[in-house]
């Protein structure tokens, strides 16, 4: 953290000095909510794992489900108009169709093609995207499959997306696209009321613990939320503070090994975070893609054995990946990443906020996983940076939706 520079000199030494009777820096006065409402129980999986559904089914279901919502779209943009199946297509007559999108890359990722590669012993370059000028697009509903080509941009899209289709089959048995139309996110009832008062939701995502270099920011960031840091204007305004949420990625940032004896030194590092963390607000502990949990989407909570010290605080949960809850009639839906990641490998974005209003428009949370998203009119697209490398953290405001950056930075002195 940067502290401000204080308009009188003598709030140095109120802020070094030792404190005094009338000091309630401990004794901080939080804000409370309890319109917290976990909305996350479908993602929870328990005995009902199954590792040998096809991504077909899941394709399947997804666009029976999001049918109806495209076919919405399709008549509020063109009118009362007939939606036809592939196996209707006529050549060259004019149509609309719905099916879900498939992406052909070369580049894509096989494990059929990286054994084929391994018994030749051809060292293969490390790819940062799988994109090519070879991709080509298909769209394919419950019976058949064709491949799209005119007016689309096949290096923005992914496989998994459902959509609708206006165009017409060509001699040569492709479907030329004169427009392409999403689901969307459905529109729901607005909040019928705000908050009286500025209440906030703290995200951290990415605090990496093995990288060491993490600790002096993180122990500033501790300080500040639990009143030993800051001055008296600062600290009444993370009293506001009703909710935390870590956003995955907190112990490994990598999949190297790392030996076993140092992620226990971290896990317990982790769990004694937690601990003073939960000790004052609610905390949420979300899973990520290194984390000791599935890798699959959705990841399960983490075990509490794994934090035997937070655990025994009502205000530690842990939670799923994805995650939804509602705080303040604001609901609130995000992922550790991997969703985000995972479109900018198999598309030509970069900007992870153009992926997250992609995704709006797409009506997918993530189009290769089995979930289809669902919010309000108005919507905050929120991209939190990883704590280790840039020591920020991000304050959402419920009551304006206003994004209050927290960067918490160590200057050595030269």
């Amino acid at each position: 953290m940067i502290l401000k520079k204080p308009s009188e000199n003598n709030l140095y030494d109120s802020l070094l000095s030792s404190p005094s009777e009338n000091d309630t820096s401990q004794q901080l006065e939080r804000s409370v909510t309890e319109s917290y409402v976990n909305h996350s129980e479908k993602y929870l999986l328990g005995n009902s794992k199954n590792s040998s559904r096809q991504y077909y089914e899941m394709y399947s279901a997804r666009l029976g489900i999001m049918r109806s919502a495209v076919e919405e779209k399709i008549k509020l943009r063109w009118g009362d108009v007939k939606i036809n199946r592939l196996h209707e297509l006529q050549e060259e007559e004019p149509c609309f169709i719905i099916g879900t999108l498939v992406k052909r890359q070369d580049l894509k990722p096989s494990i059929l093609k990286e054994l084929s590669e391994e018994n030749e012993l051809v060292p293969q370059p490390v790819l940062e995207k799988f994109t090519s000028d070879k991709d080509e697009i298909i769209l394919e509903d419950e019976l058949q499959r064709i491949q799209l080509k005119g007016k689309i941009n096949v290096h923005e899209l992914v496989t998994g997306i459902v959509c609708g289709v206006k165009g017409y089959e060509e001699s040569g048995g492709k479907f030329f696209v004169e427009e392409v139309c999403f689901a969307g996110v459905p529109s729901s009832i607005q909040p019928s009321s705000l908050p009286n008062e500025d209440k906030f939701v703290l995200f951290i995502s990415g605090l990496e613990l093995q990288n060491e270099s993490v600790f002096l920011s993180l122990q500033l960031l501790i300080d500040y939320l639990t009143g030993h840091l800051g001055s008296p204007s600062e600290q009444s305004e993370i009293c506001n503070i009703v909710r935390i949420v870590i956003a995955g990625n907190s112990i490994c940032g990598t999949g190297k090994d790392v030996p076993l004896h140092e992620k226990v030194r971290l896990a317990k590092l982790f769990d004694n975070i937690l601990a003073q963390l939960s000790n004052f607000c609610p905390v949420d502990l979300m899973p990520g893609e290194f984390d000791p949990s599935n890798h699959v989407i959705p990841q399960q909570p983490l075990h509490s054995c794994l934090f035997p010290k937070a655990s025994k605080f009502s205000f530690m949960q842990s939670v799923t990946n994805p995650y939804e809850f509602q705080l303040e009639e604001k609901i609130f839906i995000g992922t550790s990443g991997q969703n985000v990641k995972d479109i900018a490998l198999f598309s030509a974005i970069n900007d992870p906020i153009q992926i997250l209003e992609n995704i709006c428009q797409w009506g997918h949370l993530a189009p290769s996983a089995p979930e289809t998203l669902h919010n309000g009119k108005k919507r905050l697209l929120l991209s939190i940076p990883k704590f280790c490398s840039t020591g920020t953290c991000v304050r959402v405001n419920l009551k304006t939706l206003e994004i209050i950056p927290m960067k918490f930075t160590i200057i050595e002195s030269i």
